[in-house]
């Protein structure tokens, strides 16, 4: 089935071995999760253990676009970051107009 918007595949790249790959997007992830967000935090819930703490190499850090990045709707053109974060080890995303709002 077409996925417009989406490209059908990630790119998974390994910073400790140093390696790269190319995979398919999983229908679930399509069908059920929407934007940068949302894919984030279908690959965090899936993909990482639940003991794993914040700052371990095995935390995944999740960089992701929408379906409609490339596009002239406004806001298209963000990304959002998920990880598991240090605050009540819990996961977390922000935008980039968030981190100004932050206390300091």
């Amino acid at each position: 089935m077409n996925r417009y918007g989406y490209a059908g595949s990630i790119l998974r790249v390994d910073l400790s071995a140093g390696g790269i790959g190319r995979e398919q997007t999983d229908e679930a992830m399509t069908d059920g999760y929407l934007g940068g967000t949302g894919f984030g935090a279908w690959y965090l819930h899936r993909e990482n253990r639940k003991s794993v703490h914040w700052a371990s190499p095995e935390n995944r850090l999740i960089i992701a676009n929408g379906p409609l990045s490339n596009t002239p709707f406004h806001g298209s053109g963000t990304l959002s970051f998920a990880s598991k974060g240090p605050s009540r080890m819990s996961a977390c995303s922000m935008l980039p107009w968030q981190e100004a709002s932050l206390p300091q």
